[in-house]
């Protein structure tokens, strides 16, 4: 038989954990929305510089992000797309913020436009996304 106070003091620890697993939000960084999302129907189109068409300055990115991972999202948090050159340079990038309350299975669609200095094409460009959690407001 466990003497009383013993029995309180283990009921007591087990109610501060189940109140800890409740509805606290989950404490995300980047690394963490990058493993619950990601993109898929990625379309670009590649928009021509309004000086000299034959050079493009522009370029729309559609896209939709799935919330992949098992827990609901539970912070709002920007994606942001950019663009890099072949020695890694960026070149142009754009963000998007997307709300809180996004649940496994969730999709969103996204459109955002990057512009950058006028070039010939895309084909040496590569892409550069992240997902980062928004700072909480105090």
């Amino acid at each position: 038989m466990v003497p009383r106070t013993s029995g309180i003091i283990a009921l007591a620890a087990l109610v501060s954990i189940i109140q800890s697993c409740g509805t606290k939000p989950l404490e995300l960084d980047a690394d963490d929305l990058t493993n619950m999302l990601s993109v898929s129907n990625v379309v670009k189109q590649p928009v021509a510089d309004p000086s000299d068409a034959s050079r493009i300055s522009r370029v729309i990115i559609d896209v939709d992000v799935i919330h992949v991972g098992d827990f609901v999202i539970d912070v709002p948090f920007t994606m942001t797309w950019g663009l890099r050159d072949q020695d890694g340079n960026l070149i142009g990038s754009a963000s998007a913020m997307l709300a809180e309350k996004m649940a496994p299975g969730d999709r969103r669609h996204v459109t955002l436009s990057i512009s950058f200095p006028p070039r010939a094409s895309l084909s040496d460009l590569q892409d550069a996304l992240t997902f980062d959690p928004l700072p909480k407001s105090q």
